[in-house]
């Protein structure tokens, strides 16, 4: 079977003690073993809160629409600076001495940055709800960029890459809660487009990155990548700083008082989830392959462009930039395909979750043979 809840021995059981806690089991002959074990919401309890108002889905229109555009903003400069910082390179190795590689070093820490960020934010926001955690995580990014703009040497700038990339990570997970927070999918129709701009401002901002940041650092000097970047990220977080809390739990368990599992009890669940999910959902594991090998591929390119363009073909830094548009078009033309696809699904109630993977399964085939093209 390909989900174990299908199997005929997977149990669910719940502790009468807490309704909302879901514990669940797979029966093999006599024994249990304990699979799963995490806080989820209850269809009772996500009916409640709409009925007594504790729900962002209840908001005034024009406050979701305004929330929901701060949340796509954050997420596009947050992965904005992934790529930005290439246009700094040649700047700091002619400043601190130091070859290519090393030089493109920070660019890979602050992408394991977004490694590790998501694997604690994820279950943390479910926990103490998205409002702090963004918030705090928006304002780190900005101080840590400020750092790195004013390093006197090399060190400092990758140890600031890397914790920006750390505390940034939020806007990769805790963003697409919140727009999950505010609109019913797929019934809002104005919920659909706010999704794909996310998906699209995510996919396309590190492919402008290398773009705007040459265009400033050919006036400005390395350091105004660094710059630019925080002031973005400033506005971002002066522009969230007064959005409520939208995850509806936290909103109910504010306004009940209710208790909490503890700051330990979060940390051990945050790190446990991930394997779970990994050994006991057959579609993750593949699911994450895929994405990762995109990704590396993707970062391979951010790092051998300005590599092969520059002392190969002579490229000048302005030009680099222009290399990386081909990598917005794809994404941009993915989108109607994309839309094509789900298009062609069976009506909500018959559809499946294996339904939505033949996009995916359609650019499994062709990034290879893109690459060997």
């Amino acid at each position: 079977m390909p989900y174990p809840e299908m199997h005929q021995g997977f149990v669910l059981d719940k502790d009468p003690s807490s309704p909302s806690s879901v514990t669940s089991s797979i029966t093999i002959g006599a024994t249990t073993e304990k699979v799963f074990h995490q806080t989820r919401n209850d269809a009772s309890v996500q009916s409640n809160l709409a009925s007594v108002g504790d729900s962002a889905r209840n908001w005034p229109l024009c406050q979701k629409v305004a929330v929901s555009i701060g949340a796509i903003l954050c997420f596009l400069v947050i992965t904005l600076a992934t790529s930005i910082y290439i246009a700094s390179i040649p700047g700091i190795m002619g400043e601190f001495r130091i070859g290519k590689t090393l030089a493109i070093l920070p660019v890979t820490l602050y992408a394991l940055g977004f490694v590790i960020g998501p694997i604690f934010t994820s279950a943390l926001s479910e926990e103490f709800g998205r409002q702090y955690l963004y918030k705090t995580s928006l304002l780190l990014h900005f101080i840590f960029t400020i750092v790195g703009a004013s390093a006197s040497n090399f060190r400092t700038i990758a140890v600031c890459r890397a914790l920006a990339g750390v505390v940034g990570s939020p806007s990769v997970s805790v963003f697409a809660g919140v727009l999950n927070d505010l609109w019913q999918m797929p019934g809002d129709r104005l919920g659909v487009p706010l999704f794909v701009m996310y998906g699209l401002g995510g996919a396309a901002a590190p492919t402008i990155g290398p773009l705007v940041g040459e265009s400033i650092v050919a006036v400005h000097g390395w350091r105004s990548s660094f710059w630019l970047t925080a002031i973005l990220v400033g506005a971002c977080a002066a522009g969230m700083l007064f959005v409520p809390e939208t995850f509806g739990p936290e909103i109910q368990r504010r306004s009940r008082k209710g208790p909490r599992c503890g700051l330990r009890n979060a940390f051990g669940s945050a790190c446990r989830r991930p394997f779970e999910l990994l050994w006991f959902e057959p579609i993750i594991l593949p699911t994450a392959a895929v994405v990762t090998m995109s990704q590396v591929v993707v970062f391979i390119l951010y790092a051998g462009y300005p590599v092969i363009l520059e002392r190969t073909y002579h490229f000048s830094s302005y030009q680099v930039g222009l290399s990386f548009l081909p990598l917005l078009i794809g994404t941009l033309l993915a989108a109607p395909v994309l839309a094509i696809l789900d298009s062609r699904k069976r009506a909500p109630d018959q559809s499946s979750p294996e339904d939505h993977l033949v996009g995916a399964m359609l650019s499994a085939i062709l990034l290879p043979v893109s690459l060997l093209w």
